[in-house]
């Protein structure tokens, strides 16, 4: 950002006016940025974001009325291009996934400092996300355990089969997989053979390879 007229628009959404206020002072040094509005709920958050068109909307998750998630989807129908960072106490994976599947572009606890919080909304601003480091290594594990589950379920394999393929990884020899499913030898032969026709391979080598590409194990 080079002058003034290229300053980043904030609104700020708290039912708390002490926190409103407590950013206000948090952003006030940072001469890129302009808070251009305040809401203490979500639908006055709504009506700020029409009326101001903010870049970037600071959002607590609970508020009186609307929760933050619903204000979320609100705010990317009305103005697709706006950026949402959360802020919030709660410091839960299962809050954030909430909120990041909903359309937000960041997740930050309230205990952030004034320059992470304003590197943040910068960063958002560019069009990256951005989210609190005590979160992030959990977030991500939860996602790529999400997006492994939406594979394997399209992948058309049986949960049995996926075992195999994972023992088969494992080096586990066809008595060793009988023994891990409760199964005879002979079942874990066929269901090997149902493996390689549906992964479109012809060994154990080229299954547990295809599977790895695939992101099945």
């Amino acid at each position: 950002m080079s002058n003034a007229d290229e300053r980043t628009r904030v609104l700020v959404v708290d039912d708390h006016p002490i926190v409103r206020h407590g950013l206000r002072g948090m952003l006030s040094n940072a001469h890129d940025l302009e808070i251009v509005g305040e809401a203490e709920n979500g639908a006055m958050a709504l009506q700020q974001v029409v009326r101001v068109k903010p870049h970037v909307v600071l959002l607590d998750i609970r508020m009186p009325g609307q929760n933050g998630v619903h204000v979320i989807r609100q705010i990317k129908r009305v103005a697709p291009d706006t950026r949402v960072i959360m802020l919030t106490i709660h410091d839960d994976v299962a809050s954030a996934s909430r909120c990041l599947e909903a359309g937000a572009d960041g997740y930050l606890l309230k205990q952030v400092g004034p320059v992470e919080l304003i590197q943040a909304i910068r960063t958002v601003h560019q069009g990256q996300r951005v989210v609190a480091p005590e979160l992030a290594s959990d977030l991500i594990g939860q996602f790529v355990t999400m997006a492994r589950e939406r594979t394997r379920s399209i992948s058309g394999l049986s949960r049995d089969e996926l075992r195999i393929l994972e023992g088969m990884a494992e080096g586990a020899t066809y008595r060793e997989l009988a023994t891990r499913l409760s199964i005879s030898e002979i079942t874990v032969r066929r269901r090997v053979q149902d493996v390689y026709v549906k992964l479109n391979v012809s060994d154990r080598a080229e299954a547990v390879a295809t599977a790895i590409r695939a992101g099945l194990i």
